[in-house]
């Protein structure tokens, strides 16, 4: 995993305090742990995909559209909705650092 600063794990936190309070009201926090430890190492094993979701650069319709056919019905859909949010706010850089918060 590349190293996440100070900043970034603040803005983190926030994202993963919020998907914790989510999959805990729907029963299941492990499920969306796990899938976004999972994304975690698709993004250490594509860097091409990480630089796609991280550059400012790409359109965000792009972005939503990409993760829509990629991950939606893969992942749960709050692991989705929750990836679509972190988009539409140009925080999807900040994927690796929730799942460590999430933790």
């Amino acid at each position: 995993m590349a190293s996440v600063s100070d900043k970034e794990l603040a803005l983190a936190r926030v994202y993963s305090q919020a998907m914790i309070e989510l999959s805990a009201g729907a029963g299941d926090t492990q499920t969306l742990g796990e899938e976004l430890a999972d994304l975690a190492a698709f993004l250490d094993r594509d860097p091409a995909f990480d630089r796609f979701l991280s550059s400012p650069t790409v359109d965000p319709e792009s972005r939503r559209a990409a993760l829509e056919k990629l991950f939606r019905g893969k992942y749960s859909d709050l692991c989705v909705d929750a990836l679509q949010v972190m988009n539409r706010k140009d925080r999807l850089s900040l994927v690796r650092a929730v799942s460590l918060t999430y933790h």
